[in-house]
């Protein structure tokens, strides 16, 4: 279904969309007094997590028969947790929420790719991109 060309630009193109994680953590280290780091980098997980739960509407309109009924339905839920994580008052409570999001995200994943929706090779990226920003927010809430 994929070329091989195409899997390998998702794949960089995937890792590169962490790049923002890791350079806010970078910046939380190195505090800047002119950026507001803690306000783009929430801001940036909000929209990652809201472009994940975009793909799982995908799926549930284009593998209507196939797909959980629920994924509709949680997609959204996440994504309302997510721009509502904004409201928080504590940047910690908003990077774990963050955290849980992207790993129940994941979970649902694994369950589209258990049910032969998701390629393996999609479903590894998943798997690994989600670990490398849950180490990112973990960082950020250790350093912030």
């Amino acid at each position: 279904m994929f070329s091989s060309k195409k899997i390998r630009l998702v794949k960089l193109l995937t890792y590169a969309g962490a790049l923002p994680f890791l350079g806010s953590t970078i910046c939380l280290l190195i505090p800047l007094e002119t950026t507001d780091i803690r306000f783009m980098s929430s801001t940036y997980g909000v929209i990652i997590l809201s472009f994940l739960c975009g793909i799982h509407w995908a799926v549930s309109l284009f593998f209507d028969e196939r797909a959980p009924r629920y994924l509709l339905l949680l997609s959204n839920i996440v994504t309302l947790i997510a721009w509502g994580s904004l409201l928080l008052p504590s940047y910690q409570l908003l990077l774990c929420l963050h955290s849980f999001c992207f790993m129940f995200l994941l979970a649902l994943d694994k369950n589209l790719f258990y049910l032969m929706i998701y390629p393996a090779w999609f479903y590894e990226l998943r798997r690994n991109i989600t670990g490398i920003v849950i180490f990112f927010l973990t960082l950020q809430v250790v350093f912030s």
